[in-house]
């Protein structure tokens, strides 16, 4: 039997081919199976392995063989090491795979490098591997043999699995249950062999006192395991949590973080174990702030075509392939299937009085159904699919779109009123006016069609490159929006001129709606995503892509805006309905406005506005709430940092021009410095950081031509510092104006406030990239590219060292009161801190490196800037050591509905908020 077992989809053999005879070059133990065996031919081999190398592709990930070698393996608790060979395309790749550290051998990948980092991997820790690997073999035998107490471990191997045990429960793999129901009965074995020898011995009294000193000493050591182990599973769940978010499968993501919080909860001795806080914190913040999906609904049994709320939002119905259409209550109760059709249910709408719901099928016909699930009436509509049925605004007409490639127009009582025809392939798409006076038709023949009622064609719409699949109209009648197998969403206005193309989809887009109030549009697509576009509703133009939804396993067809417009749902090829909700989030406020990177944010001293500045050249200004309220354009290049006076009256701004720019609040330029006469005294280079000291009268810059420059606020330079040897990375004003802090990749420098080195000092191994002082001015921050921040007092006595990050830290800040730090990496996370150096939580959100923080003067609330072009506001209430309970109790209400209708949920998954 080989010590290694390799899992493949059978058309990436050719990719593997080179890795598999490097690696027999290395002389490693491999089996593969090259004849594709099913999974009970498989099974041996994988239970011999210490290790399981999984080539990830799509082909992989779709491959039902793969996925049992994957899972079996698994449940064997074996090494598992995942290899990508394409990393496009692998949506819903196994969660396993997902929270474990991949090894990359694309294409773009150098290959020696690659083959270093595999070998490196499997000869680490390679003697717990092997001893997990022959202690899981010697427990199935043990168990496959009605667990015979011959086959048990004793003497010096059973006190080595032990402590193998013991030691190695968070190193990969874990020790299996199986193991320690094998080693637990093995101790179990020779602790009543000791009571024998005991008894044969000893008098009652002293075997008892022995007796019992033994069975302390095991109580001991058992409550020691069920504590290490209930660890594990903490961690388990909220990495599990997080592998789960990061695919896209947010809602599973918080049931995971919820087990974890709940093991968190009942553990108290876990209360001491900062880090583990964190991580479990981490997870329930994560979930509760970025999660969109509210609720799914199971019960089709094939794909499920579209899906409508009713007028008043108390019911939702569905149509899908097996051939019934389902009636829902929002809160996920299936209330009743509807059965009539012969075929495949493609579409169903309510009317707008929501007594009546039609419903089309393959079988061509169209039924009308009351609530009570009785079929009013039955319309043989068209000789082929009914693709597409819509009621009028008035309920008077009902529009069905067929493969027929017509539109045809019934009353409610089925008398057919017209027939509208020239489409020149499958009609998918149909949407009344909101006057009801016209009528737009999307076909596969590439075009966009407007007609009257009475069948007069109005205006043909054209400039998609492929089958148009849908089409609505604005809430306000202004606008069409039709969607293509050409990828890309189109806006009209009402006289048939082309208004934008967004674009943004990976795959054919399978229809469009508006949201209720029109500022919103609603895209599904092939590509297993949801988008959501925010309009100008002034020009009409998008100003940007809000959101992706995703977390379906399959393509979106229909979706269905509730009235009220604070919930999407979206029906899919995985046999489910998502409900999204899409009211404001409670933890977290996106802004997006800049169109390229967010170098710096900061609150205004009042916390009533914020600035940002961005490599597009703008700074832009904000309310707290996010609102945007003026741009100022005056800046020729990139600007890198905005500040406030500390009357929050004047603005500065500085940049790539090497110039400062003051500003007032309604974003008028007030003066450049240097001027026009002094252009000799500005920096030599770009300008990183500027400050205003505590007083306003001063003005320090930050360059990267290694000075630093203090400047009276009439422009008058008052004097260079040139203590860097590199550029200066960021400067701070202590809080009683006294001294400067300024940071370079050389050192870091404390100034008087008249530019006096006061100290200086090497503080880290790496370039440092931040600054900040306390708000009592007693404790200096610095962030650097060694991955952590340090605490130091005025002297330059080190205080305390925040380890955690896992790459550069970039942007550091202290909260208003001192209390909290956090500290921004490359990777895009923040952490949280408490000044003694524990950390609270890691938000998760931003896509690129974190190059600014601001902590608001008043409330619990955070701004972050990034390079991934948006500014994130954190609400911080919740994100704490001391809320647990707050952080659990806010995910379960959100979860609620769920835990409560799903069918498919476990008795345990269901209690999880009892």
């Amino acid at each position: 039997m080989a010590e290694i077992f390799i899992s493949y989809s059978s058309p990436d053999k050719d990719a593997i081919q080179r890795i598999y005879d490097a690696l027999n070059r290395e002389k490693k133990d491999i089996w593969i199976n090259w004849e594709e065996n099913p999974l009970t031919q498989t099974e041996t081999e994988i239970e011999a392995a210490h290790t399981c190398i999984f080539f990830i592709s799509p082909h992989a990930i779709q491959s039902e063989r793969c996925t049992q070698e994957l899972e079996y393996a698994i449940q064997r608790g074996k090494r598992i090491i995942p290899i990508v060979l394409r990393d496009d395309q692998l949506k819903g790749v196994h969660p396993e795979l997902a929270r474990l550290n991949w090894v990359f051998f694309r294409q773009t990948d150098d290959f020696n490098g690659a083959f270093e980092s595999l070998l490196k991997t499997l000869d680490t820790d390679l003697d717990h591997i092997k001893k997990h690997s022959r202690w899981q073999q010697l427990a199935k035998e043990w168990d496959k043999k009605q667990r015979n107490n011959h086959l048990l471990l004793r003497g010096s191997e059973l006190e080595a699995a032990e402590q193998w045990f013991t030691t190695n429960a968070e190193i990969e793999p874990k020790p299996t249950q199986l193991q320690r129901e094998y080693i637990d009965a093995g101790r179990k074995a020779r602790t009543r062999g000791q009571r024998r020898l005991l008894a044969g011995v000893s008098v009652a009294l002293g075997a008892s006192v022995i007796l019992g000193g033994v069975a302390f000493g095991q109580y001991l050591r058992a409550e020691r395991l069920r504590m290490l182990a209930l660890t594990g599973q903490i961690i388990s769940h909220s990495k599990t949590a997080e592998a789960l978010f990061t695919s896209g499968q947010g809602f599973e993501a918080q049931l995971e973080a919820l087990k974890a919080g709940h093991k968190l909860q009942t553990a108290n001795w876990t209360r001491q174990d900062s880090q583990l806080n964190a991580t479990v914190i981490t997870a329930l913040h994560h979930s509760l702030a970025w999660g969109r999906e509210r609720n799914q609904l199971e019960g089709h049994t094939d794909r499920v075509w579209d899906v409508s709320y009713s007028p008043d939002g108390e019911w939702i119905a569905t149509a899908s392939n097996d051939q019934t259409v389902k009636l829902w209550r929002p809160d996920g109760t299936l209330v009743r299937t509807l059965t009539g059709h012969t075929e495949q249910v493609r579409t169903v709408s309510f009317a707008p009085d929501g007594q009546t719901l039609a419903s089309g099928s393959l079988d061509g016909t169209v039924n009308l159904w009351n609530q009570e699930g009785t079929v009013i009436k039955t319309i043989a509509a068209h000789d082929n699919a009914v693709n597409r049925v819509r009621f009028s605004p008035d309920g008077e007409l009902l529009a069905t779109a067929s493969d027929d490639q017509t539109v045809k127009l019934w009353q409610p009582d089925g008398t057919l009123v017209g027939t509208l025809e020239g489409d020149q392939g499958q009609v998918y798409g149909v949407s009344f006016s909101p006057d009801g006076e016209t009528l737009a038709t999307a076909s596969w023949d590439g075009m966009v069609k407007v007609w009257t009622l009475e069948g007069e064609e109005l205006l043909t719409l054209t400039g998609h490159d492929a089958g148009v699949t849908g089409v609505s109209f604005s809430p306000d009648g202004k606008t069409m929006a039709s969607s293509s197998a050409d990828n890309t969403i189109k806006l009209w206005s009402q006289d048939g001129t082309l208004i934008t193309t967004l674009t943004g989809h990976e795959n054919l887009i399978n229809g469009v709606i508006w949201s209720p109030d029109g500022q919103t549009l609603a895209s599904s697509s092939d590509d297993q995503t949801v988008k959501l576009w925010r309009l100008d509703v002034e020009t009409l133009h998008a100003t940007s892509l809000q959101q992706t939804l995703t977390g379906h396993q399959g393509a979106v067809y229909g979706m269905s805006f509730s009235p009220d417009g604070q919930m999407l749902a979206s029906a899919s090829l995985d046999k489910t309905v998502k409900l999204w909700q899409l009211g404001e989030r409670q933890l977290v406020d996106t802004l997006k406005g800049h169109q390229d990177a967010v170098n710096s944010v900061r609150f205004s001293p009042q916390g009533n506005y914020l600035a940002s500045a961005s490599s597009d050249n703008t700074v832009k200004l904000w309310q707290s709430d996010g609102k945007e309220l003026a741009k100022l354009q005056e800046n020729s290049d990139r600007v890198y940092d905005v500040n406030f006076s500390p009357d929050g009256e004047t603005i500065v701004t500085v940049g790539d021009d090497k110039l400062l720019r003051l500003w007032n609040q309604e974003g008028k330029l007030l003066k450049t410095l240097p001027g026009e006469e002094n252009l000799e005294d500005r920096h030599r280079d770009r300008i990183n950081r500027v400050s205003f000291s505590p007083d306003g009268e001063t003005i320090a810059t930050a360059s990267e031509d290694a000075t630093v420059k203090l400047w009276n606020r009439d422009g008058t330079l008052l004097k260079t510092l040139n203590e860097h040897s590199s550029g200066v990375n960021d400067i701070s004003f202590s809080p009683d104006g006294e001294m400067i802090a300024s940071v370079s990749d050389d050192n870091t420098v404390i100034w008087d406030k008249t530019g006096t080195v006061l100290s200086s000092w090497q503080p880290h191994e790496e370039p440092i990239k931040a600054v900040s002082f306390s708000p009592d001015g007693e404790t200096i921050a610095t962030a650097s590219e060694d991955k952590t921040v340090k605490l130091w007092n005025k002297d330059g006595v080190l205080l305390q060292t925040l380890e955690g990050h896992d790459n550069p830290v970039y942007a550091v800040a202290f909260s208003a009161d001192g209390q909290t730090i956090a500290s921004g990496s490359l990777d895009g996370q923040i952490t949280l801190w408490q000044r003694d150096g524990t950390p609270i939580v890691t938000l998760k959100g931003h896509q690129d490196e974190i190059r600014g923080l601001s902590f608001h003067p008043d409330k619990q609330l955070l701004a972050s800037a990034s390079l991934d072009n948006s500014i994130i506001l954190w609400n911080l209430e919740d994100v704490n050591q001391t809320v647990l309970d707050n952080l659990l109790v806010r995910n379960c209400d959100w979860v609620g509905d769920y835990l409560k209708t799903n069918p498919n949920l476990t008795d345990r998954d269901r209690a999880l908020c009892n």
